[in-house]
C-alpha cells in the first residue's frame, strides 16, 4: 500500500452528510470513501480531457472526409462537363456518392 498524508479539510456540514452516506454503502470508514470520491474525481477529469481530443479529431476528420467528398463530386462533374449523356446521371451519381459516404461514416464510427 502506498505511503498516506494525514490532511486537514473544511466541509460544510451538508457535504460531510453526503459523504457519510457514500461511506455507508461499502466502505470500511469516511476516508475510503473521501478517497474513492477524489480519485473518480480525478478520473472523470482526464476522462473529460481525452474526450475533447477525441472530439477535435473525429472534427477534423470529418472535415477532410467532406472535402474529399466535395473534391470528388467536383472531379465527376468536371468529367461529365460536355457530355448531355452524363449529365443527366449526375444526380444519381450525387445520390450514389451520399449513400457511399454515410455507408462508411457508419462503418467507421457506428450508428
Amino acid at each position: 500500500m502506498d505511503s498516506m498524508k494525514v490532511i486537514s479539510l473544511r466541509l460544510n456540514d451538508n457535504l460531510v452528510d453526503r459523504i457519510d452516506a457514500v461511506a455507508k454503502n461499502g466502505f470500511v470508514n469516511r476516508s475510503d470513501a473521501l478517497r474513492y470520491l477524489v480519485e473518480s474525481g480525478l478520473d472523470h477529469d482526464a476522462l473529460a480531457v481525452r474526450i475533447q481530443e477525441l472530439e477535435s479529431k473525429f472534427d477534423r476528420a470529418l472535415h477532410v472526409i467532406e472535402m474529399l467528398y466535395q473534391l470528388t463530386y467536383i472531379n465527376t462533374v468536371i468529367g461529365v462537363d460536355g457530355r448531355d449523356d452524363l449529365k443527366l446521371k449526375l444526380p444519381a451519381i450525387k445520390t450514389k456518392a451520399n449513400e457511399e459516404l454515410v455507408s462508411s461514416l457508419i462503418k467507421k464510427f457506428g450508428e
